[in-house]
């Protein structure tokens, strides 16, 4: 389906081009016809401005509707198959969840997100969970704090803090450094991870990765 507006975006930029060449030739005293039609009238100022301002619109339309026309494969992924443009504006809206339904709901769809380990980017937040699995954030936010018990920021240094330390006892961390693990992991500085680590597990995370050598 995208293919089809990048195509039509090409036509609508060939158009403006042809247009704007033509206007600027003519304006310039450069007469000539095609078909007949003598340039001063097809490339006219009225038909100028009709035709590019038309043309921009209709661009800005598409790429607002389609930003992966611009930015690529982006966090969502448009389901195969729709045949509409409403029907792909359908399947980016957040989709609604009943408050009875929330726990079994969210919680299945959150195990299959937490796969790809989302939480290891920087700049991983509550409004980008909600952006990837087209859940509003009012819904992530409620699983947290009446379900868990915990708020989002907390939730984030607890499966940050475990993913880490998986990371050391499967001996993949052997030869990083700290500030290397904690980037890994998404932290945004060495000694905010080692804060986190401490409050979690009570030790620091050398002191953790000197007790797994020592008992492996």
């Amino acid at each position: 389906m995208i293919k089809r507006w990048i195509y039509l975006l090409s036509f609508i930029q060939i158009v403006i081009a042809v247009n704007s060449i033509g206007h600027m030739t003519t304006l310039y005293g450069y007469h000539f016809t095609i078909l007949g039609i003598p340039s001063t009238q097809i490339f006219s100022m009225k038909y100028y401005f009709e035709i590019c301002g038309g043309g921009f619109f209709m661009q800005n339309i598409f790429l607002f509707l389609f930003p992966k026309i611009l930015y690529g494969n982006i966090s969502y992924k448009v389901e195969e198959g729709k045949d509409s443009i409403i029907e792909e504006i359908k399947s980016i809206i957040p989709k609604k969840m009943k408050e009875a339904s929330v726990n079994p709901d969210f919680e299945n769809i959150l195990t299959g997100y937490l796969i790809e380990a989302p939480f290891i980017q920087k700049d991983f937040s509550l409004s980008q969970m909600s952006f990837d699995l087209k859940v509003p954030e009012r819904i992530i936010s409620n699983y947290f704090n009446k379900n868990l018990n915990i708020s989002f920021s907390e939730w984030r240094k607890n499966i940050r803090i475990e993913f880490v330390c998986k990371l050391i006892e499967e001996g993949r961390a052997n030869d990083l450094t700290i500030e290397a693990i904690s980037s890994n992991a998404g932290f945004a500085s060495r000694s905010k991870f080692i804060d986190a680590f401490k409050e979690r597990k009570g030790i620091t995370p050398s002191a953790f990765i000197k007790s797994i050598v020592v008992n492996n």
